[in-house]
Parts: structure tokens; sequence; C-alpha cells
């Protein structure tokens, strides 16, 4: 049993502090629970609900309710720490996996608070000398004593009608691909796009085995149901109304009674499949990467003008194409689907960044800097535009040697500069000067105003590098 909080009023042991969406930090509280019982030492978590992390426009694709809406009074009084009180400790990092031996010895003689936050404990675990269990994660997830609401919804879910032997799909979307998630393009792999969903469905009606979708995009869902007669958890909810975190833990309940998961990388199918002892499949086991360009240029509702499913849908199955096709697309293929992801997004400049970057590295350099210089040119007449951009340049290039994704652009864009590319080579700066290459950065500065183009595009390129803090 987990020690109660009472037997230690000066907070020592571990702290889970994940500020995360709710699958995240649910994950998180088990693998502190986990390891705290491994290490034996308190645990204790924090739960704050402010998003301020997140983009405004995004919150409302989260159900993060408060702590005393999902848990027990007494499971709070036990467990559960103020921010507040957090704010005023001096919180330690655990020490690497090589030093939790020692720290589990000598943590009663010298306690201290921990703060803790990792979605993956299994390397620590192992350097404590345990073996991996997957019944464990389940018998501390009954451990969690929530409030009487949301165990009426998991009540609720556990007798909702399902064969033993039903597969579900988690499709996600929200804010990656509704929000502003969606101008990083950093998240790509949580989500599976309608394209795949459709190849997936169709293969498992071609078996005569039923799927069970959740998604958050309700159009989405209703046209996979209507198209192929899919069963969309949404109908198995009870007819009386559910609070988010009711209905949150009603989906991740049922996923866990499913006999298989297919799910890209979101904590919350994760974890609901980890729950539930239940088999996880990644999309990627029904298609090879050289198939995914012919299923996304297949599927009939990426190409038609009804509103069946969102444009902001159709952009990102054309986008996903771009990012999950590896390293086989040629030239010609990433300007196809980055037009298409431009054409159904067109105020998002990370679709246009990408393809004037596809046009140089095609070989097409005039058309590539025009491209550029376009995007230059709307910086300078929209300011909302010009704001979003700046950013996306920011993160673009603070991840330049980091997120494969953002490292493309990065690698691509610095081989293309040259004297009078004046669109390339200003934005090429403004990426050096974002990652912290101040020489890399002076140097394009200096290419830049040595272009034979002195004018308004060359103003336009040296504005947009002073801009960058």
């Amino acid at each position: 049993m987990l020690p109660s909080k009472n037997q230690n009023a000066d907070l020592s042991g571990l702290i889970c502090v994940r500020l995360d969406g709710l699958g995240g930090r649910l994950l998180a509280l088990l693998n502190t629970m986990r390891l705290s019982a491994a290490l034996e030492v308190p645990f204790r978590f924090m739960w704050d609900t402010d998003l301020n992390w997140l983009d405004s426009k995004d919150k409302q694709f989260h159900a993060l309710d408060g702590a005393e809406t999902l848990f027990s009074p007494e499971f709070l009084d036990a467990y559960c720490v103020q921010k507040s009180e957090v704010m005023e400790l001096e919180l330690a990092d655990l020490p690497a996996k090589e030093g939790l031996v020692e720290l589990k010895q000598t943590f009663h003689s010298a306690p201290r608070p921990y703060g803790f936050n990792s979605l993956d404990v299994d390397a620590e675990m192992a350097a404590l000398g345990v073996e991996e269990d997957p019944a464990e994660v389940a018998a501390l997830w009954k451990q969690i004593e929530f409030s009487a609401d949301v165990k009426r919804a998991v009540d609720l879910a556990n007798a909702a009608p399902l064969e033993d032997d039903t597969v579900c799909m988690h499709l996600r979307a929200g804010d990656i691909i509704q929000g502003a998630e969606r101008y990083w393009g950093l998240h790509t792999g949580k989500v599976i796009p309608v394209s795949v969903a459709e190849h997936i469905v169709r293969h498992f009606k071609e078996k005569g085995q039923q799927l069970l979708i959740f998604g958050q995009d309700k159009a989405l869902c209703s046209y996979l149901a209507e198209t192929y007669g899919v069963v969309l958890a949404s109908d198995l909810m009870p007819a009386e109304p559910l609070s988010s975190a009711q209905a949150a833990l009603f989906d991740m309940t049922l996923i866990s009674r499913c006999s298989q998961v297919i799910a890209g990388a979101s904590i919350f199918a994760i974890l609901g499949a980890m729950i539930g002892g239940t088999k996880l499949v990644r999309p990627y086991a029904y298609f090879r990467p050289h198939d995914l360009q012919q299923i996304t240029l297949s599927a009939p509702v990426l190409h038609d003008s009804t509103d069946k499913i969102s444009n902001y849908q159709r952009a990102f199955a054309f986008w996903y194409a771009v990012c999950e096709s590896g390293h086989i697309m040629t030239p010609l293929d990433n300007e196809r689907f980055l037009e298409g992801a431009a054409h159904y997004d067109p105020d998002n400049p990370l679709y246009e960044l990408f393809l004037a970057t596809a046009l140089g590295t095609a070989g097409r350099i005039a058309e590539a800097d025009a491209a550029m210089l376009n995007v230059l040119t709307r910086m300078d007449r929209n300011p909302e535009y010009r704001t979003l951009c700046l950013e996306i340049l920011k993160q673009l290039g603070i991840g330049g040697g980091r997120k494969p994704v953002q490292k493309r652009l990065f690698d691509d864009l610095q081989s293309l500069v040259g004297k009078d590319r004046v669109g390339l080579t200003a934005v090429a700066s403004v990426l050096s000067k974002a990652k912290g290459d101040v020489s890399r950065m002076e140097e394009l500065r200096t290419l830049l105003q040595q272009s034979s183009a002195q004018g308004p595009e060359v103003a336009l390129g040296t504005s947009l590098l002073e801009a960058v803090a």
C-alpha cells in the first residue's frame, strides 16, 4: 500500500509534477507510483489545472478538470500536493539510473523531495532490478481512487456492450489538426489521418471484422460511420450527460476493454491499452512508407468539395504523407503533397515554408525564391500572419538540430542560400539566428546585403532578421 501523506509531512519522496494533457498526467502519475514503490519512498502528485502552456485556441481540445473532480477526497488528502507547496520546495532531480540503488539505500537517512514527470520508467525500473510486469500497471491503476462521479462513468463503460474480440482505433485530432499545434508540425505521429483511417477500416471490413472508433472530430467519425458502418465509441455513451472528466475516463475504460488498440503516439490511447493489458498496434503496421502516397491520393474524400470532413483534416492528410513517408518521396512528390496541404490550410505558413524549400531542392531555385519572397511579402502586409510566421521560424530554428521535421527544413534551406536568392537567404538567416548560430547568421546577413536585387525584397529580409529576438 502506498504511504500516507500524514506519515511524511515534510513532503520528501517522489512528487509527480507533470504539466500536460490528461493522458500524459495520468501516465506520469502511474510511473511515479511505480518508481516510488520500487525505491520504497513516499509518493505524491501535483495537479495544476493552469493550461497557460497551451495556446488559448487549443484549450478547448483538452479535457483537464480539477483534482477534486477526478479524484476522491481521501485520495487527494493522502497524496495530492498543492502547487503553492511545491513552489516552496527545492525539488531535486533524480540521479541517473546508475545512482538509483544508492538513493534507495540512503534516502531514509537523508530524505528530500524529488520532482518526477517521465512517461517512461522502464530504464529506471531495470536499474533497480525490477522485472517488467504488464499486470503491475493495471494493479496500480486500481489503487487510484477516483471521485464518485468518475467511478460512475467507469462502471458505465465496463457495462457497455462490447464483444471480447473488439478492435478499436483511436484517431486523435484536436489541436494537432485544428488548433495552433498544426503550425509547428511536431506531433504528426499522434494522429491517424482520414486517408490512413479509411485504409485500415477497409482492411478490417474485408476481413468481416468490426471496428470501434474513438475520435475528437465528430464530422470525421460520422463520415466513417456512414460510409463504412463502423461503430463509434460515442454511440456507446450513456444517455445521461457526462462531464469532460467522466467522458474521458469512459473512453479510456472502453479502450482498456478492447483486444487490440490501433493508435498513433497518443498518450491517452497508450495508457488505455496499458491499463487493460491490451495489444497496442501502430497504424504503420497496415501500410509501408512507399504505399502512403497512393493511399493519400486515392482517398476520395480528400479531393471532393463536400463538407463531409473539414479542410483541416484534408490538409493534415497531405502533411502526414510528407512526414511519414520517410525519405522515399522525390522532390516532385514533396511539392505535390505540400501543395495539397497549403491548398486546404492556406493560412498555415508552415506549409508554405516547406513548399518553397521543396521547390528549391527540386532544382527550381527561381520559383523557390519567389515563393519564399511571397511569404515575406505576405508577412509585411498582414501583421497577424507576420507574428505567426515569426514564431514558426523561431521554433523551426530552435529545433533545427533536434526534431527530424524541423531539421529537414533547416538543412535544406541552408543548402539553398545565395547572393541573389533573397527570400531563401533571409529565411535561412532567421533560422540560424533562432538556433543561436551567430556566425552563420552574420554570414547570411552579409550575403543578403550583397544582393544585386537591392530594394524592398532585401529590406523585407533584413527587417525579418531584426524582428527575431
